[in-house]
């Protein structure tokens, strides 16, 4: 074995997941949280209107960029950080802080931007079913620093089911999107109490005593200050994610927003596959960049971007081929008229494939801040062209939109890559030179 392998290996907890084993358990949990998550669009669209989708699309696009920066990605933090430097106490304890704060900022945003009591009521909700998400995605974060992220499945797929199953129960008998929301807010807490923060983690290391509170607030404020760049860059994302719908929001109301929301969202469902593989490959691409092994992080890092590539091909196969069709039976004909929708917006979503798988590797480098000014250049090119095309071409402009912030944000990741690569090559370079002297 290599020495880069020995290093690479050292630090695998006992009982450790392979990342094809974790792949695909966790593929599974993923595929129905996140068919899950699509279903919520899929149920407000049969059973409500476009308007009532449409403000449901304004809620996440007003909490998540907020609580994107309050969750700072903190799971990838604790899950590269292999020698277990910080405690996951005190990630923990970070992120139920930065998530009240979180609250507090949506609850002024809900009362400035929408009008009438549910609207209110609504943006709410809508993040505080986002907070309880993050607050279980940092027990899972647990799981996957001591390598058995298969665990993560089963919690996965149970929040996902029965939240869907709530929220249509919910908008069923009640017809209300806020009574719906509530009753999806409750059967999701239900299975983080009953299992993630109990049964989930049993047999992992103890945390130990907690120290003085002094210590404490110092090593959160460490993990702080390491996670930050990594918590704006992903405010910038869902940003540039939801500039598009901000534009339609306000030129085009919320009918065409709802329209906007269910067919984008039909269309970046291979976000499970891109999600489900990074996160699984997340350690060992860490490990693999400690070991300063170039060729093995390349490796892994061009299957996963093949693998993108494959899955967006197929998409867009599919949506220009049964797309009418495919809308027409998830959703409903004033959904099937925007066929050519579908088409655009699939092209759009394939390229942020890319970029999202190419975003795990450089993530698993540790290159945080970097991805700052990048993200800034995404939005920057998203928002301009929302600006421009939104308003002459609608929907189609806001697609278009997303695929530029897109490709700006691939292309730079791809750079960043290059750069990881070469500073990798030069420590196995330097390390080989000391031991052959």
């Amino acid at each position: 074995m290599s020495a880069a392998a020995v290093i690479a290996n050292k630090s695998v907890p006992k009982g450790a997941e392979s990342v094809r084993a974790s792949f695909l358990r966790v593929s599974v949990g993923l595929a129905i949280y996140s068919a899950s998550q699509w279903a919520i669009v899929a149920v407000l669209a049969k059973l409500g209107t476009p308007e009532l989708v449409g403000q449901y699309a304004l809620g996440v696009a007003l909490t998540t960029p907020v609580l994107m920066l309050a969750q700072m990605n903190l799971r990838v933090v604790l899950a590269t950080d292999v020698y277990e430097v910080h405690s996951f106490r005190q990630y923990r304890n970070l992120r139920f802080g930065l998530l009240a704060l979180a609250m507090v900022v949506i609850l002024g945003l809900a009362f400035q931007q929408a009008q009438g009591r549910d609207r209110i009521l609504v943006i709410v909700l809508v993040g505080l079913i986002q907070a309880g998400e993050w607050i279980s995605d940092i027990f899972l974060g647990r799981m996957q620093q001591q390598g058995r992220i298969g665990r993560t499945a089963p919690a996965l797929m149970a929040r996902g089911i029965l939240g869907v199953i709530a929220l249509a129960a919910g908008l069923r008998f009640s017809g209300s999107l806020v009574i719906a929301l509530v009753w999806s807010l409750v059967c999701r807490n239900l299975v983080f109490f009953a299992y993630e923060s109990t049964f989930a983690l049993r047999g992992f290391p103890p945390d130990g005593p907690p120290a003085p509170a002094s210590r404490e607030w110092a090593a959160q404020w460490e993990i702080l200050k390491k996670a930050l760049p990594l918590g704006i860059v992903l405010m910038l994302n869902a940003l540039v994610l939801n500039a598009p719908r901000y534009f339609v929001a306000a030129s085009l109301g919320e009918r065409a927003l709802g329209i906007f929301s269910a067919i984008f969202s039909l269309a970046t469902a291979g976000n499970l596959i891109m999600n489900s593989l990074g996160q699984s490959a997340t350690t060992r691409l860490a490990r693999l960049h400690m070991a300063s092994d170039a060729s093995g992080f390349l490796r892994l890092a061009l299957k996963m971007a093949a693998l993108g590539v494959a899955i967006a091909l197929a998409g867009l196969v599919c949506a220009a081929t049964i797309g009418p069709w495919a809308l027409r039976l998830v959703y409903r004909q004033e959904y099937a008229d925007h066929a050519s929708l579908l088409v655009v917006a699939m092209a759009a979503a394939g390229i942020g494939f890319v970029a999202t798988l190419l975003g795990y590797t450089i993530t698993a480098a540790r290159r945080f801040t970097q991805q700052m000014p990048l993200q800034l250049a995404c939005l920057a090119a998203t928002a301009l062209a929302s600006f421009v095309l939104v308003p002459r071409i609608g929907l189609t402009g806001a697609a278009l939109s997303v695929g530029i912030g897109s490709l700006v944000q691939m292309l730079g990741e791809a750079w960043i890559l290059r750069q990881v690569l070469a500073e990798m090559r030069s420590v196995s370079s330097r390390s080989s030179q000391a031991v052959m002297a």
